[in-house]
């Protein structure tokens, strides 16, 4: 099968990156590796697979619809050479390219969806027409809130690399650092875990990230301006490198932490959450926010807890070595690793691509 995955502009479909375009590469990997014929459009700086990948430019978080149109203005024949077009793209513009300006019959049949964070997607009547792949239960019905048909959404969690996201058993014990890794955003707690680490003085903190974008590093310095500010010696700031070697650091950290924390705001609701799944993934128990898309991958005092209140995540950290990391690690090979992602999606085109 020829299948055609679009990540978009915003950013390099990467580790390095947000997981949603990392998602893009991690996809077309998985069915390039059980024998179909990929084509990934992402922007340079993108991770290398089992696929092709076309560059387009990289706008670093601005959208641009030159940029994005690129698939099909200047790859048009391969589109349509194409059984499968997945566009995960921020804009969805060679969705809407397409929907306008090919036979609609073809389009029906060959485009057969969409991902993006629920806000977003074609723009009316092909929003209505073509397919939302949501990431857990919530972004569901994030899409419902949003105006689609719940026969118009299938659920689909994302997949990682369990072998790069390995256990390291030997490593676990009592004395390791609870862990905060990810992006610097203020509404996922990276202010409140300096909270809990004033609650626990005897408790080890490492907050790891690497900055690129203008949020980023706003977020970065308001932090950096209340750990100095607090004077906590229980707590580390760690820059994670770019390239490879940031990879390994960030698998290292997961390996070697007691917990993986994510103390998120009310009002932020996470639609899934790449970096519990790796930290999950690695042998790690999560404590994490208990509304969004939690109660779905973590099942209580089992692959980690729930938390509502800062108590709660104070507790938490206090019992959290009686999870067993088995457990974790047995929950991603269960439900959230790469060629059941890879599957899962063939699945369902295959089913929607059947004629009407």
């Amino acid at each position: 099968m020829k299948i055609t995955v679009i990540s978009g502009c915003l950013y390099p479909s990467s580790e390095q990156f947000y997981g949603s375009e990392h998602m893009s590469a991690n996809l077309a990997d998985g069915l390039g590796q059980i024998g179909h014929n990929v084509v990934l459009f992402a922007p340079p700086q993108s991770q290398r697979g089992k696929y092709k990948l076309i560059h387009v430019p990289c706008t670093y978080g601005k959208i641009l619809y030159q940029a994005e149109s690129i698939p099909y203005d200047e790859y048009r024949q391969l589109l349509l050479d194409s059984d499968v077009i997945f566009d995960r793209s921020p804009t969805m513009v060679t969705a809407e390219q397409l929907w306008f300006f090919e036979d609609r019959d073809w389009v029906e049949r060959r485009v057969i969806g969409y991902s993006s964070g629920g806000w977003s997607g074609p723009r009316p009547p092909v929003r209505s027409k073509l397919h939302f792949i949501a990431v857990s239960n919530i972004h569901k019905q994030h899409g419902i809130e949003s105006g689609l048909k719940p026969e118009q959404i299938s659920v689909i969690p994302y997949g990682i690399d369990t072998e790069l996201y390995s256990p390291d058993y030997a490593s676990k014990g009592d004395s390791g650092p609870a862990l905060y890794l990810g992006a610097p955003r203020l509404e996922k707690g990276i202010i409140t875990i300096l909270d809990i680490a004033e609650c626990l003085p005897e408790q080890n903190f490492i907050l790891a990230w690497h900055v690129f974008s203008d949020v980023h590093r706003e977020a970065d310095r308001k932090f950096k301006e209340e750990l100095a500010r607090r004077k906590l010696p229980n707590v580390r700031y760690q820059e994670l490198s770019e390239g490879r070697k940031g990879l390994e650091e960030k698998v290292k950290l997961y390996q070697r932490a007691k917990c993986f924390l994510q103390p998120s705001a009310k009002e932020y609701k996470e639609f899934l959450g790449l970096t519990t799944l790796e930290a999950l993934s690695c042998g790690t128990p999560v404590i994490r926010e208990c509304w969004g898309s939690s109660p779905e991958i973590i099942q209580q005092g089992v692959h980690g807890f729930l938390c509502n209140e800062l108590n709660d995540y104070v507790e938490a950290i206090k019992k959290v070595a009686k999870i067993d990391p088995r457990e974790c690690r047995r929950l991603i090979e269960r439900r959230y690793y790469k060629r059941r992602y890879a599957t899962d999606h063939l699945k369902l085109w295959r089913t929607l691509s059947e004629p009407r």
